[in-house]
């Protein structure tokens, strides 16, 4: 599902903690889920750096956190 929103220049935007509680959403992802955001201004800049190098273009928060 990544694959296909980031390749398409979205860009991820937050991070749902329990978003998906199913049996499934639990196993799978600790019950987390992400946003994504297409911004029309934004959408070929992001493309590209996914494309070129598999680089996340993410919201500040997600930087911060990666900190």
């Amino acid at each position: 599902m990544a694959r296909f929103h980031l390749g398409n220049g979205a860009r991820l935007d937050r991070l749902n903690w329990m978003g998906d509680t199913s049996p499934a959403g639990l196993r799978r992802s600790t019950a987390m889920v992400v946003n994504y955001v297409y911004d029309l201004g934004d959408l070929e800049r992001n493309h590209e750096a996914y494309a070129r190098g598999y680089r996340i273009i993410a919201a500040r928060r997600f930087e911060l956190m990666a900190r």
